[in-house]
């Protein structure tokens, strides 16, 4: 099966799940670059007049959280073939996660971190781990896909809008690389900047000042599009860009 094809139907598998991408929240309204919680001043937007538009990755650009849930209970049956119960490594393993949820070193919110740690626990082999986690990748891969109205909106901001597009992701440059690739996404940006390039988690504010410098624009001249009020929309405000939430049906009407 060629590439084209392999990412087509990754695309229809993902459209499934959801026709159009849409964001809930309690505490941000859509139709806004400025929420109650924001000091920053607001900016009239001008669609004409953006000249980048920034992306998060995960659960923005495809849906990472669903794909991840059911990678870890296939890749963590290699345990249980050690003979570990399958469920009783799944609690443990979701209990550990909430743990490493908040961690500012994103070593520790790897399965190459925490598979290991879960190996120990039940009495298993480090080497059993290290597969297991490959094993996780290898599955993300080949299951990640984009949002059809995500991939939908880039195209119309290629083909319409005078825009440079970015990607700003939480995640290691080559894993980002790697799923920007296998989402067949890749080709669509100019910029990519990781946590590798800034060494800090988000919401640290670097994210969008290194992505405005390789851009070469000034933030108030930049969209931020994430799913996440506290992680992508504020810290992107409070540098002076206009941020939304990854509604595009929405986005659509705001760049007609």
């Amino acid at each position: 099966m060629s590439k084209k094809k392999i990412i087509a139907k990754k695309i229809a598998v993902a459209a499934k799940a959801s026709k159009s991408k849409t964001v809930k929240s309690k505490t941000v309204p859509f139709a806004t670059s400025k929420t109650k919680t924001s000091a920053a001043k607001v900016i009239p937007f001008n669609p004409s007049k953006i000249k980048a538009v920034l992306f998060d990755a995960d659960n923005t650009l495809f849906p990472t959280r669903e794909i991840a849930k059911d990678c870890d209970e296939q890749a963590l049956k290699r345990f249980e073939e050690e003979g570990a119960d399958h469920k009783q490594v799944l609690l443990a393993f979701y209990d550990l996660v909430g743990k490493l949820s908040n961690e500012d070193d994103i070593q520790k919110r790897s399965r190459q971190y925490s598979y290991p740690i879960l190996a120990k626990k039940f009495g298993i082999t480090p080497q059993v781990a290290a597969d297991a986690a490959n094993e996780f990748r290898e599955l993300v891969l080949s299951k990640i896909a984009p949002y059809p109205s995500a991939r939908r909106f880039i195209e119309k901001l290629q083909k319409h809008y005078s825009v440079r597009l970015a990607v700003v992701t939480c995640a290691e440059r080559d894993w980002a690389l790697k799923k920007l690739e296998a989402a067949g996404l890749m080709d669509f940006f100019d910029v990519i900047v990781t946590t590798s390039d800034t060494g800090k988690m988000k919401p640290h504010p670097s994210y969008y000042t290194l992505a405005c410098k390789q851009l070469k624009v000034n933030p108030k001249d930049c969209v931020m599009i994430g799913d996440s009020e506290e992680h992508d929309l504020a810290p992107a405000r409070k540098v002076g860009m206009h941020a939304f939430l990854a509604d595009y049906e929405k986005l659509e009407e705001l760049f007609p």
